[in-house]
């Protein structure tokens, strides 16, 4: 799978890191956050729960009862909980494809190698 992908007036070619040798596991170790339940209250016994789910990579929606709503991802960051506010109880996690720039190697063979991968970090330290 490749993606296109433009920097600075040159067009640069995208792949996402795949390991063929061990399908649907995540090699590279690098995960994202993909799902928060939450439970609103003061105690577990009484109170409201609330799913947060990542529908792409830049946006989140907010799954209570039957109404869904568009949130950010920095509504989803602040749920550490306290009060009457929502406390996380669940985060569901999944791999995080990596894409790498695909440079032809310099030697005879014709190969390519990677060069560099995109590593970033979110403004919490988390890997994004």
């Amino acid at each position: 799978m490749s993606f296109l992908k433009r920097r600075e007036g040159t067009l640069i070619i995208l792949k996402k890191c795949i390991y063929l040798s061990d399908i649907g596991s995540n090699n590279n170790g690098f995960y994202q956050l993909n799902a928060v339940l939450t439970h609103k209250g003061r105690s577990s016994s009484s109170g409201h729960y609330v799913a947060w789910v990542r529908r792409n990579q830049n946006e989140w929606l907010m799954f209570d009862d039957e109404n869904v709503t568009p949130v950010t991802e920095e509504d989803v960051l602040k749920l550490s909980g306290g009060g009457d506010w929502h406390t996380a109880y669940l985060l569901i996690y999944g791999p995080r494809a990596i894409e790498y720039e695909d440079k032809p190697n310099e030697g005879a063979s014709g190969e390519s190698n990677v060069d560099t991968m995109d590593t970033t970090t979110s403004s919490n330290g988390a890997r994004t």
